[in-house]
């Protein structure tokens, strides 16, 4: 009887042992614990572009920029500190984790700013092939909180027309074979009258000799 009644008492000790890991695991994040977790901001910028103030705070890795630049389009952009504080910018040929994770090795440098600044703007050139996905990077430098006014814009641009330049070179090519032609002419030309004037001097050498 003893052991019957034991039995119940035993498996609810069971329940309740098992039950506290699993409430553990579903209790919120403690305040301190989550301020010291790096946040990235993710930002899909949409094709009107984006114009806002984001912050950093002291302990976030980025501030992540996702752009779709059709073919045909420029990319500008530009990042304002207000206040104190710098920021570093960096323009990634990726989204997503990849370009979290490979964001000092496969960034642009001449459209990035590695160094510490306070404001940085650059026009990233169209590509006419194809459409691609960028990722900007804007990262806190300073040991507080950096507030910055961004501005990103994808404007269409003119495809360039190359039909003076192949003008020009058709031309070119005309001019080269002209050119050519009446060197080749002139050559045989003259070639010619140096036959000509070797048979008149045989022809002289002959009359003198019959003499």
């Amino acid at each position: 009887m003893i052991i019957k009644k034991a039995i119940p008492i035993l498996l609810t000790v069971m329940l309740l042992l098992v039950a506290i890991p699993i409430s553990a695991a579903f209790e919120p994040m403690p305040e301190s614990r989550a301020q010291d977790t790096p946040l990235v901001q993710i930002n899909n910028v949409s094709a009107s572009g984006y114009s806002g103030t984001d912050t950093l705070i002291q302990g976030d890795m980025w501030n992540e920029y996702v752009v779709e630049v059709p073919k045909g389009h420029e990319l500008v952009y530009s990042f304002q500190v207000i206040g104190n504080g710098s920021i570093r910018v960096l323009l990634v040929n990726e989204v997503g984790t990849p370009a979290i994770i490979n964001a000092q090795l496969n960034y642009y440098i001449e459209f990035s700013t590695f160094e510490p600044v306070t404001s940085y703007s650059v026009t990233f050139p169209p590509n006419f092939s194809l459409n691609h996905d960028y990722t900007i990077l804007v990262a806190n430098t300073s040991y507080e909180e950096v507030s910055y006014n961004a501005s990103i814009s994808i404007n269409e641009v003119d495809a360039p027309d190359y039909t003076i330049y192949y003008v020009l070179i058709v031309l070119g090519l005309v001019g080269i074979v002209v050119f050519s032609w009446v060197i080749v002419n002139r050559q045989e030309q003259e070639k010619k009258q140096a036959e000509l004037a070797a048979r008149e001097k045989r022809k002289i050498k002959r009359g003198r000799n019959n003499r």
